[in-house]
C-alpha cells in the first residue's frame, strides 16, 4: 500500500500498532504517521457495518474507552478533567464529565496519548479495549444501569450532548450503538415494568414525603444535599447553608446553584432575618449533622413538616427524643424509611443485575451477527456488479 493511499481500519490499526510498540524509530517518522493515521480517521465509510465487521473480522477495536469515578479528593482538579475531555475531543474522540464521572472514548491508534493521560487520575479507573467491554459497559452507563438512581434519563441526555462534539465517525457509530442498546435495555426492564426511579431511597422517599409543600428549606450543602438535589422542585426550594460562598464557588455543585435570593446563610448566632427564613418554609429537610441543641437554639420550626435525614436521628436514644419534645410539627426520620428501602433495595439490585445480564446477551448478538456478515461482505463491503 502506498503511503498516501486511504486506510481502512485494519491498515489504521497497524500502522498504530506500529507506534505503540516502537517499530518507529525516528521522531520525525513517527509524528508523520501519527498524523497521516488522524488525517485518514475521517476518511473512513460512514456505514457502521463497514467498520463494525472489518474491526471483528480482525479481533480489533477502533477505540478504547475509560471509566473514571471521581471520588472526594479527586486526582485532577475539575479544570484538569475538563481538559482532559477536551483533549479527546481534540482527537476525534467522545468526552463526558458529570459529577458523578468522567467517560471518555478515545482512538485506538493514540493509545500512548491515552495512557499518559490514564496515568494522570489517581483514582480508581477503568480502561476498555474490546467490543464487549465498551458496548457494554457503555450502553450499561447510557441506560442508568450505573447510576445511583436505576434507570435514570438524564445520563441518555449527557450522551446524546457529547456526540455532538465527537468527529470521529468510528465512535459516533459507537456511541449510537450504545445508545441503541440503552434503550432496548430501558424499553426491556423499565418501561413496561415500571422499575426505574421509583422508590429510589432517599430522593424519591424525600420527594414523596415533601409533596404538596409550597416553600422548602434544604439544610446542609453537603453530598447527601447534593444527593437528593435532582428530586426537589426549584420552585419551592431554599437553601440555608452555613458558607453560602461555599456552595456557589464548589464545582460539584456547578449543576444546581441556586439563585441568590433562595440562598441563606445559616450562622451560629442566627438573625431575625436568618430566623425568619427558616420559619417561613412550611417543611425543613435536614441534610446536615447537627446536633438537637443547636436546632434547639434557633428557637424556630417549620408550619408543618421536618424531614430528618441526619444519620443518628433513626436510632436516636430517649433522651434524644426528648430534646425534640418542643417540636410541634410531624417529624419523619431515616427510620421511616428504612423499613421501605430494605425491601424495595434487594428489588432493585435483582433488577440491576437482570438488566446487565439481558444486555451482556444482547451485546454478544449482535457482534455474532455482525461476524456472520463478513461471509457475505468481504471487508465491509457490498459485493458490486
Amino acid at each position: 500500500m502506498k503511503l498516501n493511499a486511504p486506510l481502512g481500519p485494519t491498515a489504521l490499526t497497524a500502522r498504530a500498532s506500529a507506534l505503540d510498540s516502537g517499530f518507529v524509530s525516528s521522531s520525525s517518522n513517527a509524528a508523520r504517521l501519527r498524523a497521516e493515521v488522524s488525517n485518514e480517521i475521517f476518511k473512513l465509510p460512514q456505514d457502521p457495518s463497514a467498520v463494525w465487521s472489518n474491526a471483528l473480522q480482525q479481533n480489533t477495536w477502533p477505540f478504547w474507552g475509560l471509566n473514571f469515578l471521581r471520588t472526594d479528593e479527586p486526582g485532577l482538579s475539575e479544570a484538569d478533567l475538563k481538559e482532559l475531555v477536551r483533549n479527546a475531543q481534540s482527537l476525534g474522540g467522545f468526552g463526558l464529565l458529570t459529577c458523578r464521572r468522567v467517560l471518555i472514548f478515545w482512538p485506538s491508534e493514540e493509545s500512548l496519548r491515552f495512557h499518559e493521560k490514564a496515568d494522570l487520575l489517581r483514582a480508581p479507573l477503568e480502561i476498555w479495549r474490546s467490543a464487549q467491554e465498551v458496548l457494554e459497559r457503555g450502553a450499561s452507563i447510557a441506560a442508568g444501569l450505573e447510576s445511583p438512581i436505576l434507570g435514570e434519563t438524564e445520563v441518555m441526555g449527557q450522551f446524546r450532548k457529547a456526540i455532538e462534539e465527537t468527529r470521529d465517525p468510528r465512535i459516533r457509530q459507537g456511541v449510537e450503538l450504545m445508545l441503541d442498546l440503552a434503550r432496548e435495555v430501558r424499553r426491556h426492564f423499565f418501561q413496561a415494568s415500571g422499575q426505574a426511579g421509583g422508590s429510589e431511597s432517599y430522593g424519591s422517599w424525600v420527594r414523596k414525603e415533601l409533596k404538596g409543600q409550597s416553600r422548602i428549606a434544604l439544610i446542609g450543602a453537603g453530598h447527601l444535599a447534593l444527593k437528593i438535589r435532582p428530586w426537589l422542585s426549584e420552585e419551592n426550594l431554599h437553601f440555608h447553608v452555613r458558607r453560602p460562598e461555599a456552595l456557589l464557588r464548589d464545582e460539584l455543585w456547578s449543576a444546581w446553584r441556586p439563585s441568590g435570593e433562595r440562598l441563606h446563610r445559616l450562622s451560629p448566632n442566627m438573625s431575625s432575618a436568618e430566623r425568619e427564613g427558616l420559619s417561613l418554609a412550611t417543611a425543613w429537610v435536614l441534610a446536615a449533622p447537627l446536633s438537637n441543641t443547636e436546632m434547639r437554639s434557633w428557637g424556630v420550626q417549620p408550619r408543618e413538616l421536618i424531614v430528618d435525614l441526619r444519620a443518628e436521628s433513626g436510632s436516636a436514644s430517649k433522651a434524644d427524643q426528648d430534646s425534640l419534645a418542643w417540636l410541634s410539627v410531624r417529624r419523619r426520620h431515616l427510620g421511616d424509611l428504612f423499613s421501605e428501602v430494605q425491601l424495595a433495595e434487594q428489588a432493585r439490585a435483582e433488577c440491576r443485575q437482570q438488566a446487565r445480564d439481558w444486555l451482556r446477551g444482547l451485546v454478544r448478538t449482535w457482534q455474532q451477527d455482525q461476524q456472520m456478515k463478513t461471509w457475505h461482505r468481504p471487508q465491509g463491503w457490498d459485493d458490486v456488479y
